[in-house]
């Protein structure tokens, strides 16, 4: 004998599933917060990233219409006396 295949005698008669949603869910917004190293190499790195790019030029406050100057790749967000200003990427390099 051979084997056949038993299908539901409607389709009224199995359960339907709810459609899947075509788009992602949004994730949770992410803090605004600058990131802050959690170990003390890791902090130490982070200044020596921001003096080397001091150093090199490539930080700089932009003028009144919020343009960086050419070559400028990060902006000086914050700066407190004695210490070393907070810093952003704007934009890559193209060099």
């Amino acid at each position: 004998m051979a084997k056949q295949n038993k299908k539901p005698a409607s389709s009224a008669s199995t359960p339907r599933r709810p459609a899947k949603a075509k788009t992602k869910a949004k994730s949770p917004a992410k803090s605004k917060a600058p990131a802050v190293p959690r170990t003390l190499a890791g902090q130490r790195a982070a200044e020596q990233f921001t003096r080397n790019v001091l150093v090199r030029g490539e930080a700089c406050t932009p003028d009144a219409e919020g343009n960086l100057k050419p070559g400028c790749t990060h902006e000086v967000v914050a700066q407190e006396p004695g210490q070393l200003p907070e810093i952003k990427r704007r934009r890559f390099s193209i060099t």
